[in-house]
């Protein structure tokens, strides 16, 4: 790494012997941090994350979530992070501990009848902003990437070793912003899977778009759950799956 370059939070240097052209030379490698998170609810343990240790209240609130334990923010009473920052404590209102996973989320409504759409064009433009704001993968190559996005273009980036942590920082940082999904749209760089869906499924956003593809699971579900599935993005080229509707001149 070049003097005075700033070091991404959650990664770390490590020294290496690298063969580039035939010659070896001691090199400094960008390695992604893993910690093991555990993720309290109303002071019991629920779960432990293995992740890069970045943006932990989110990603607890948005496990929670995801799992259909806390659906809204008025559910949330206070979040509380340990010091050393490896466990996350999330207070109900209730005391909703006893609570267990809740059922199927609803489908999502069918597009608007004002018949808006995502051109690919617009869809290649968001992946190259997301690819550009994702600065611990460019870096080390060792994260997964997510993003959330509305009309006027990229609200935020996550990055993670665990390609679920991204969706599931996602939702908890909408959660806890109240910000609604039924007009955004969910990009990222992972293989689409069944239990993907259904972490997009209950963000509530009708649109998700992977550099990756998904499983015939994933596209049978996205069908279900009223879900356009875009995948295989590689500008010029890309395929949509489910709900072509809500893509312009698919």
């Amino acid at each position: 790494m070049s003097g005075g370059e700033r070091l991404p939070t959650g990664a770390e240097l490590y020294p290496v012997r690298s063969l580039a052209g035939g010659v070896w030379r001691k090199a400094e490698a960008v390695l992604v941090r893993e910690v093991f998170l555990e993720v309290l609810l109303d002071g019991r343990k629920l779960t432990t994350i293995a992740c890069a240790g970045l943006r932990v209240e989110e990603l607890a609130v948005g496990w929670l979530r995801s799992e259909g334990i806390i659906r809204t923010s008025r559910e949330i009473a206070a979040v509380t992070a340990a010091r050393e920052g490896w466990s996350v404590d999330v207070r109900t209102v209730a005391g909703r501990s006893a609570a267990g996973p809740r059922g199927e989320p609803e489908p999502l409504p069918p597009p608007g009848a004002d018949g808006a759409t995502l051109s690919p064009e617009r869809i290649f433009g968001l992946m190259g902003q997301m690819a550009e704001a994702a600065e611990i993968h460019r870096r080390s190559r060792g994260t997964h990437g997510a993003a959330l996005a509305d009309a006027t273009g990229i609200v935020t980036v996550r990055e993670d070793i665990g390609r679920h942590n991204c969706l599931d920082m996602l939702g908890g940082y909408a959660l806890l912003n109240d910000i609604a999904g039924g007009d955004k749209a969910i990009l990222r760089t992972g293989r689409v899977s069944s239990d993907i869906v259904i972490k997009i499924w209950r963000m509530g956003v009708p649109v998700a778009i992977s550099l990756s593809v998904p499983t015939a699971l994933a596209v049978r579900m996205a069908v279900r759950a009223g879900i356009t599935l875009v995948g295989g993005v590689r500008a010029p080229s890309l395929t949509v799956y489910t709900h072509p509707e809500r893509v312009g001149g698919a």
